[in-house]
């Protein structure tokens, strides 16, 4: 399954970039180069993730109308990309609110596994299968806290998926232990028996 992006940057750099990075078998690439394009693209393209460089911007009161433009939308996750020497203002970072700020040039592996995170993220799912026991606050240890509410949620579905993944690890091992001394102990009571039955020689 590829999963839609839109990358809004005016470098044809970055786009090669970003295409040479990002492999097609995952991703689905939408580029823009300035804002009224990143417009168009949110009005035909309902995107995992958005790639918005600082530069798109004019002023504050543009990133502030994008703001407004991602209310309408679903939750949709956002980078602000700048460069090292471009002077970021802090009311663009203040009024975004961006998932990740990155500052170029980053690190690719580092990139795409932010990318895979934050998509993972939003696919979890709110619920888990019945079977596994609920986890309760101090079962998470004390890292959590102090963390944003819907963070601590999602380390909490976490920690229930990997014991799910434990439980049924477990399971199959012992089933496998089970099964392989039920063997051993038919191939020794048929042993004894076979050697019980052997008639006595003549003395």
């Amino acid at each position: 399954m590829a999963f839609d992006l839109i990358i809004a940057d005016p470098s044809p750099t970055m786009k090669k970039i970003y295409q040479t990075a990002l492999p097609e078998t995952q991703y689905r690439l939408h580029f823009a180069s300035n804002l009224e394009e990143l417009f168009h693209l949110l009005e035909t393209v309902s995107p995992e993730l958005i790639i918005t460089d600082q530069a798109i911007y004019e002023n504050s009161a543009a990133l502030l109308e994008f703001r407004q433009r991602l209310k309408t939308e679903d939750d949709i996750p956002v980078f602000l990309t700048a460069g090292l020497f471009d002077r970021l203002s802090g009311d663009y970072v203040q009024q975004l609110q961006p998932e990740k700020v990155l500052v170029k040039p980053f690190s690719l592996d580092a990139f795409l596994n932010t990318i895979r995170d934050v998509i993972e993220k939003k696919h979890l799912p709110d619920t888990l299968p019945e079977e596994l026991p609920e986890v309760q606050e101090q079962e998470i240890g004390p890292e959590t806290e102090g963390l944003p509410l819907q963070l601590q949620r999602q380390v909490q579905l976490l920690v229930r998926q990997e014991m799910l993944e434990t439980e049924r690890e477990l399971e199959k091992r012992i089933k496998a232990s089970l099964l392989r001394e039920l063997r051993l102990t038919e191939s020794s009571a048929g042993g004894s028996s076979a050697t019980n039955n052997k008639p006595e020689g003549k003395g």
